[in-house]
């Protein structure tokens, strides 16, 4: 086949497939270069070593990346030129892939992680591209081969999987919830040396259950279809007891599955794990979770089988940041069952497995692969690779007599501060606990109660200091020599020499031989305190003693580790011997016990200061017949070489303060035109608003004089209606005097007759005489023409009654509109209620004429 190799072709576009091989090649990389990383799969830490290495880098290497499209390839590092394998990396070994964020300088980097000789130690590889746009193929190809893998190293012996089965990997944590009577329930802690959950009786409790799956393609959890609890061990399904399910659902990440239930423990079934366990015993707790999965005919059940232990109320409990949670790995086997249909697939449970499981038959079966796995692995973790600074858990757990100890200690050293405990330099060897560190470092150093320094302190670490970026370019830096240990004759390598020649001079002597000077080894561990390589609980437990008993522990740290190393130092040139003070000496000490034997030993040297003033006098008296049998140019020679390193030392620091100092104007400048640029813009605004104001102020006089003028009108309007509700109240009360006689007419017997019913007049009869007939009939002309004048009258005033009232209802409903639109107007600081208010006063001036 033709070679695809796009190194070979300048011209090609990065990410050119290779057929032979199942992989895409990206062309046109730089390797800047790996470092350790503590969390693997932390993107915050990914970026920051990203930043780092891109900034730092000053040797790149030009690469060709080859990414392969399934999960059992490699990703190989290939010289562009001659196309030969650099490094390769298996898939299975890469844990997880970023890229940097856009508008950042790393926005054209991309990296990933690694686990490394199979241990727990953890590298990332940085890499930049020429090609920005390529950065986002290569993480696509990346998460091809993601999606292809079952994300699992392979095992020593791991059968093939046949077709009709498939095995599914979960993790399954369990926690246990406290009610610590303040409204709220508290995780419990776990015995360290029993990893037994310590309980309280007669508390409430609630168990919650984290499932996760961690292999294989995804499997759907519908439901948590029961969570049982039973005390005890291999118990029966008849023996266990349905909790109440408070809440289920996956978690905020969406990768767990949470189920969490109520148990309350003074019912009667759980009444072995609500009463106290004796002393230096414990008991078992079985917990049970069933769930409902999408593609699986039948509901899985995960078993947790768990100490506990019950304690008693008074107890102090000193283990607040101690490991909480028990979780256990089971295997799903899955047999896929024949579809009917063309429906979803279905699975039917083939076999659970726990880890533990596993690990019990392993044991019993074949105890020789258990020691072969055994040795490998411990040949994995002693390989060549240094032991990280800051590893090594530190346990909050202590046994209750020396807490006890401890308690009483202090309890009589706060009646009197300022004189130690005679006991305290005995407990302090030792070891502090863990628990009690802070206060018992505070009083050691005798700052517990400077209140002030602690509030100077927080204020602070909120303040922005001259040397951050100083700081920040350090922390990730190996520590240089430094003058206190490089000087030769200086104090540092003083004090070495004379600890070495009265304890070992066998070492010093082959020291000597082979070249070996003492700040090569020893300047890391006075510089860092021991923090550099060793674990934590003996570089807590140094700053124990160096705290109580002086600088002097320092020395016998030392020097414990120099004799406990001695025979296989002697044996060792010089490259041996650094590599054996680099890898092995530290991690000799990754057990506990190691450690507290070196920590006695270190204790129960004593170091004479009368032994040490007189090597002290021998040492000087022999560097003075050094530098008088040495000839004057060698010691110029010499003190020349140690201007010139000290000169390019500081010639280097000139450059990264200079390169700083430009690094700030630059910035300083520019955040001056920002600030500049922000005021302008402030200022305008600012004027425009006080226009706006002005604006705003004559707009507000102008509507309150409207509105004056408004209520002027309706006022005048309101007068005009008040006058003419009077006048038709006047014709009202005279027509109800009219009304009056009427009835008074109606009432008089004789001249009823002359009226109906209507109140009307009757016509007379005609039999009466001649002259009281026309008399009758002028009187009732009379009536008539004033009955209906009155009619009229009467009419008329109801129209106008009528009138005004709708008048007055038009004006009222007028007014309430104008006040609205003032009001309105006085908000908006528009004129909006301007033509309206005209109109209304237009048309009351018609109504009016």
């Amino acid at each position: 086949t033709a070679n695809t190799d796009p190194s070979l072709h300048p011209d090609t576009i990065p990410g050119t497939p290779v057929p032979d091989e199942d992989s895409v090649v990206f062309s046109k990389l730089t390797y800047l270069g790996c470092a350790s990383v503590n969390a693997p799969r932390s993107e915050v830490e990914a970026l920051r070593m990203m930043s780092i290495l891109r900034s730092q880098c000053q040797m790149p290497l030009d690469v060709t990346l080859s990414v392969p499209g399934v999960s059992e390839g490699t990703v190989r590092l290939l010289d562009p030129q001659s196309s030969t394998e650099i490094s390769n990396y298996p898939i299975y070994k890469i844990l997880f892939c970023v890229r940097g964020h856009d508008g950042t300088p790393e926005s054209d980097c991309f990296a990933f992680t690694e686990s490394h000789y199979n241990a727990e130690i953890f590298r990332i590889h940085v890499f930049r591209c020429e090609i920005q746009e390529a950065v986002s193929r290569i993480l696509y190809s990346f998460a091809t081969a993601f999606r292809r893998s079952a994300n699992k190293a392979p095992l020593l012996t791991q059968p093939p999987l046949t077709p009709d089965s498939d095995v599914f990997t979960f993790t399954v944590s369990l926690e246990i919830k406290e009610d610590d009577g303040k409204g709220t329930f508290s995780v419990v802690s776990k015995d360290k040396d029993r990893q037994s959950f310590k309980l309280r009786p007669g508390m409430d409790k609630k168990i919650v259950i984290y499932v996760q799956q961690t292999s294989n393609k995804e499997l759907a959890i519908e439901r948590c279809f029961g969570l049982l609890l039973s005390p005890g061990k291999n118990v029966r399904n008849s023996d266990m007891h349905l909790l109440d399910l408070e809440s289920m659902g996956k978690s905020s990440d969406g990768k767990s599955y949470i189920i969490t239930g109520s148990w309350n423990p003074n019912t009667p079934q759980f009444q072995a794990v609500n009463e106290e366990t004796p002393k230096d015993k414990f008991m078992y707790m079985t917990t049970a979770v069933d769930l409902v999965i999408t593609e699986v005919e039948e509901p899985v059940r995960f078993l947790l089988e768990t100490r506990v232990r019950v304690c008693s109320p008074t107890d102090r409990l000193f283990w607040p940041f101690s490991k909480r949670s028990y979780t256990e790995t089971f295997y799903l086997k899955l047999r896929q069952l024949e579809r009917k249909s063309n429906t979803d697939t279905l699975y039917e449970v083939a076999s659970l497995e726990s880890e533990t499981e596993r690990e019990r038959k392993k044991t019993t079966a074949s105890p020789g692969i258990l020691s072969v796995s055994l040795s490998l692995s411990l040949s994995r973790l002693d390989n060549d690779e240094p032991l990280l600074s800051g590893s090594g858990d530190v346990s909050k757990e202590c046994a209750e007599k020396i807490l006890e100890t401890w308690g009483d200690l202090l309890s009589k050293w706060h009646m009197n501060l300022a004189v130690r405990p005679k006991q305290l330099p005995a407990l302090v060897r030792s070891g502090v606990p863990e628990a009690l560190r802070g206060e018992v470092w505070q009083l050691l150093a005798g700052c517990h109660n400077n209140d002030h320094q602690v509030e100077e302190y927080r204020t602070l670490i909120t303040k922005e200091s001259p040397q951050d970026s100083a700081i920040t370019r350090d922390i990730n830096r190996t520590f240089p020599a430094h003058d206190y240990f490089k000087d030769t004759g200086g104090d540092g390598q003083d004090s070495l020499y004379k600890i070495c020649k009265e304890y070992i001079p066998d070492l010093y002597s082959h020291f000597l031989s082979i070249g070996l000077e003492a700040h090569m080894y020893a300047s890391q561990w006075f510089l860092t305190l021991f923090t550099a390589k060793f674990p934590l609980y003996m570089v807590f437990h140094i700053i124990d003693l160096l705290l109580c008993e002086g600088i002097s522990v320092i020395f016998n740290v030392a020097l414990a580790l120099l004799k406990t190393s001695k025979d296989d130092l002697l044996q060792s040139d010089f490259e041996g011997a650094l590599k054996f003070f680099r890898v092995p000496v530290p991690k000799r000490y990754r057990s506990e016990e190691n450690a507290k034997k070196l920590m006695e030993l270190a204790c129960s040297m004593k170091i004479s200061q009368k032994k040490l003033k007189k090597y002290e006098k021998e040492y000087h008296t022999m560097r003075e017949q050094q530098e008088q049998q040495e000839a004057p140019i060698e010691r110029y020679e010499r003190e020349n070489r140690r201007l010139q390193e000290a000169n390019m030392r500081l010639e280097q620091e000139n450059d990264d303060l200079a390169h700083e100092l430009v690094s700030s104007k630059i910035s300083l400048r520019k955040d001056l035109d920002n600030a500049e640029e922000k005021s302008d813009a402030l200022n305008k605004e600012l004027l425009i608003t006080k226009q706006k104001l002005v604006d705003s102020e004559d707009e507000k006089r102008r509507l309150e004089e409207e509105s004056a003028q408004l209520k002027e009108m309706c006022r005048r309007e309101l007068d005009k209606s008040e006058s003419e509700i009077k006048k038709n109240g006047s014709i009202i009360g005279e027509y109800k005097q009219v009304s009056l006689q009427y009835l008074k007419v109606e009432g008089c017997e004789k001249c009823s007759g002359l009226f109906s019913k209507e109140g009307r007049l009757k016509a007379v009869s005609v039999q009466k005489e001649g002259s009281e007939v026309e008399e009758a009939d002028e009187e009732k002309e009379a009536l008539q023409a004033q009955l209906r004048e009155m009619e009229l009258e009467l009419a008329q005033t109801k129209l106008q009654l009528v009138e005004a009232e709708c008048k007055i209802q038009d004006l009222e409903h007028h007014l309430g509109l104008a006040l609205n639109e003032v009001q309105a107007a006085k908000k908006t600081w528009f004129n909006r209620t301007l033509s309206s208010i005209k109109t209304v006063t237009g048309a009351q001036g018609k109504e009016t004429t």
